[in-house]
């Protein structure tokens, strides 16, 4: 008999959920450092998102937009509500836009000819 009082047992895509051993091994060390909690896993989403956001704004300065059209950028992000609704609940979501685009930093990195970039940017995939 299965327990019943498991959070999000079943959802529409799969029966049970499973999270990666990514966000597992990401969360570790931050639990470690300041406590278990509901807080704590917010927190670690919010840095994950200004990392996150960092990473963006490091690949849209390698290209050419000008510094207004970055802010631009930047706010219609920040006030688009589904960024802003994973970016402050701790899931893995900010975890997995911050590899994604660290994994694009990589690919399009201005030394991107040096092979440990393209081999860094596979591995983050």
């Amino acid at each position: 008999m299965e327990p019943t009082n498991k959070p999000y047992s079943i959802n529409e895509f799969r029966g049970e959920w499973y999270k990666v051993p990514v966000f597992t091994i990401w969360t570790i060390p931050f639990f470690k450092l300041i406590g278990v909690g509901y807080f704590q896993a917010r927190i670690l989403s919010l840095f994950t998102t200004i990392l996150s956001l960092y990473v963006l704004y490091k690949i849209f300065s390698l290209g050419s937009l000008s510094k207004k059209n970055m802010l631009i950028i930047f706010v219609i992000l920040l006030s688009n509500s589904t960024f802003f609704y994973f970016s402050r609940i701790g899931t893995y979501e900010s975890l997995f836009l911050l590899l994604t685009l660290l994994s694009i930093f990589f690919t399009y990195f201005p030394s991107s000819k040096k092979r440990h970039f393209k081999v860094l940017s596979g591995v983050i995939c």
